[in-house]
Order: structure tokens, then sequence, then C-alpha cells
């Protein structure tokens, strides 16, 4: 089921607290994009792992926030790259270039 709006209740233009799946937005990108957040909070970080073509990444990169909170039990799963690519989601250009 595609999202064609996002439903606001009360008087806010943006509501206090969305909650949506990695798959949801995937989908529906184009509709997320608009919004503007102050925290944007993403479970299970570690499944961003992937830098090349992840849909999800250049997803959740595409909402505007002020800041980013990356939840994740593990990491590191395989190889240290998998932290650069979370730690640079959080917060970009910290670790500077991959290499």
């Amino acid at each position: 089921e595609g999202l064609s709006q996002i439903k606001v209740f009360g008087q806010s233009q943006s509501p206090p607290v969305l909650i949506v799946s990695y798959d949801i937005l995937r989908r529906n990108v184009h509709v997320f994009q608009g919004i503007s957040a102050r925290l944007l909070v993403v479970d299970e970080g570690h499944r961003l792992k992937n830098t090349n073509g992840s849909l999800t990444l250049s997803a959740l990169e595409s909402i505007l926030c002020e800041s980013r909170l990356l939840l994740t039990a593990t990491p590191i799963q395989n190889v240290l790259s998998d932290f650069y690519t979370i730690a640079n989601f959080c917060c970009p250009g910290l670790l500077g270039d991959l290499n």
C-alpha cells in the first residue's frame, strides 16, 4: 500500500513522533523526503552497513534532521567498514574518508 500523504493530527505541521519500517520508508521515500525532524532515531542500525547502492541508507539520508541516533547491539558484524558506515550516517565526515 502506497502512502499518498502523511496524516497529521492536532495543530502541529509535522508529527511529533513518526514510526515507520525500513520497507515502507524505501517504497515511499518521496513522501518522507519533505519531513524535517529534530531527531531521527534508527533502530537495527547494523542493517545500514552496505554503502554501495543501499536504498535504505539513501532514504534515511534524504530525511532532514538536526541529529541522528542509531541503535544497534552489533556495530561491527564482519568488517571494520560496517562501523564506518553507521558512524558516518550519525556524524557525517567525522571519521574522514573510508580509506
